[in-house]
């Protein structure tokens, strides 16, 4: 149990520390793979514009090279293209409003999934002690059956 426990705890915080790279600590490169990855191609179904090959998205990454090389901040760089191209330009949602279940349902289903899950393996360890007693109580009626069936055939014969 203890060795789970750890586990656990180290899964957690791996996943907690893991978004922890400073935005600024990325070179010119890597920002720019990382908003291009970030911002929806307008015209293409459900593409970012870093994989999509329309006009309209090499435009953009050409556009978003210039804003990269000029030293904006990734925010910055995100308000432009949502000033012209509005707020689903970028892939992920806000984390405000009503865009904020988006990012608070999976902990509350994973949650919930985990805790059913561990009632779950409780109830079936429980369970399994009960069936040990069943079985026992079971086995003592059995020869109980047994020996009043001998004490029926003695008396028969």
């Amino acid at each position: 149990m203890v060795k789970i426990n750890f586990i656990s705890l180290c899964l957690i915080s791996i996943i907690f520390f893991s978004g922890c790279i400073k935005e600024d600590d990325l070179s010119n490169e890597q920002k720019y793979h990382k908003l291009a990855s970030e911002i929806m191609c307008p015209v293409c179904d459900a593409q970012t514009i870093e994989g999509s090959n329309s006009q309209v998205s090499i435009d953009m990454k050409l556009k978003l090279k210039t804003l990269v090389n000029q030293e904006m901040s990734n925010q910055e760089i995100r308000e432009y293209f949502i000033d012209r191209y509005g707020p689903d330009i970028i892939a992920s949602p806000s984390s405000t409003g009503f865009n904020l279940v988006a990012w608070i349902m999976p902990v509350i289903i994973f949650s919930l999934l985990l805790s059913i899950s561990l009632y779950t393996i409780k109830s079936m360890k429980n369970s399994n002690m009960q069936e040990k007693e069943y079985t026992e109580t079971l086995n003592e009626y059995l020869k109980y059956v047994e020996k009043e069936i001998a004490e029926l055939e003695q008396k028969n014969v």
